[in-house]
């Protein structure tokens, strides 16, 4: 007898306040989304490197017999080309993790319908309402978490994982850093600000890595999580 595809069982396995429906598989929104973290992360490496050879250039600046200025102007093109591909790049992740929110959200409901202190709207609207959005979306990370952990990691453990908080502060630490450069240093064109802005960018390039990193890992633990309730699920209902 073929043995049941877990995605497909219902959750009315969990007991009180479970919601009898279908659990999603959260493969693809999991797959595309840590594409357009490895994306994102590698314009940011490239920006970091193209600010380094900036640095370089700059200094060159001190001995005008040694000026490249075809390499100056390729640099000036460069770091304009790699800005607004951050920018695209932080758009399309953003796209692509608020997809795979609503399926995990969808699936946590299925497994425990009692667990969500934020409406379905605010899986959008709590990364782009000013203040709320420095809350709710970890909250909402908070709550799916603690609802698709295994009891003993869950519903019965730590509420709030360490993880979803060293992502949180380590992501608005890179939003903050990088606002703050382009809203002081960045803004202007003389000699000292350029250099401040290359070393900046080199700077905080790690802390932007290091976020998509704690993303990528927050997004393989609760999608393991699912899998291993969907798994439950079969087995409870074989």
């Amino acid at each position: 007898m073929t043995s049941p595809d877990p995605w497909q069982m219902q959750a009315s396995f969990s007991g009180p306040g479970a919601l009898a429906g279908p659990m999603r598989p959260t493969f693809i929104p999991k797959l595309v989304t840590w594409a357009t973290l490895a994306g994102w992360t590698v314009v940011v490496i490239a920006e970091a490197i193209t600010a380094q050879i900036r640095l370089g250039l700059i200094d060159s600046l001190s001995d005008p017999a040694n000026v490249d200025l075809e390499s100056i102007r390729t640099n000036d093109r460069i770091t304009l080309i790699l800005m607004i591909l951050e920018l695209c790049a932080t758009l399309v992740v953003g796209i692509a993790l608020i997809a795979w929110l609503f399926r995990v959200r969808a699936n946590a409901l299925a497994i425990r319908d009692d667990g969500q202190r934020w409406g379905r709207p605010w899986v959008v609207f709590g990364w782009i309402v000013p203040i709320a959005n420095f809350w709710v979306p970890k909250q909402i990370v908070d709550d799916i978490w603690s609802t698709s952990a295994p009891a003993q990691e869950g519903r019965q453990g730590v509420r709030k994982p360490l993880l979803v908080a060293v992502w949180w502060i380590t992501w608005w630490l890179y939003s903050f850093a990088s606002n703050f450069i382009a809203r002081t240093t960045g803004s202007r064109d003389d000699l000292a600000s350029l250099r401040d802005t290359a070393s900046n960018t080199v700077l905080i390039a790690p802390i932007g890595i290091l976020a998509a990193v704690l993303t990528a890992a927050v997004v393989w633990r609760i999608s393991r999580f699912q899998e291993t309730q969907a798994a439950r699920i079969a087995a409870a209902l074989a």
